[in-house]
């Protein structure tokens, strides 16, 4: 996926055709997943991080909404394709936040249960960390390995 392709279809779902909670802003997604492609600088990375995690949920309560549906697969595949090393940083910490300590707003979603949802989340996180060779720099790979290292942990209980 080009950087091009990623912005067009982040700009082109519609994002309002996701229920959430009141404080939900749908306008607010396609900027902040936008930002992820225009991250150049480590000092920047903190602000697109938050702006992601309070547009896609509550990053103060640790929850997502159900626009992680659509946007989870979008962050997935730009991970795969970016040669951005900030980007991609990045997208592993939104993971980190995702697949560790947030869970799913409750009373938001209609098409499945917040458990179904917590599933998605964290199989899709889990297939793209586990599923792929990574060649990252030092500091990604560490979050990598963390993440193998939980995903064998919660294999063995």
């Amino acid at each position: 996926m080009t950087e091009k392709d990623f912005i067009d279809v982040v700009e082109s779902t519609n994002w309002k055709a996701f229920r959430g909670p009141e404080y939900f802003n749908p306008d607010s997604v396609a900027p902040a997943l936008s930002s992820l492609i225009h991250l150049r600088q480590d000092n920047d990375k903190w602000k697109v991080y938050n702006n992601v995690l309070f547009a896609i949920g509550n990053n103060h309560g640790g929850t997502y909404y159900p626009a992680v549906l659509s946007a989870l697969p979008l962050l997935v595949r730009l991970l795969k394709t970016t040669e951005n090393e900030v980007t991609r940083n990045c997208i592993f910490e939104i993971f980190s936040e995702w697949y560790y300590s947030f869970d799913p707003e409750i009373g938001t979603y209609k098409l499945m249960t917040e458990i179904q949802l917590e599933s998605y989340v964290r199989t899709n996180i889990k297939s793209c960390i586990a599923g792929n060779v990574w060649n990252e720099s030092e500091r990604n790979m560490i979050l990598i390995a963390d993440f193998l290292n939980y995903f064998n942990e919660e294999a063995s209980t």
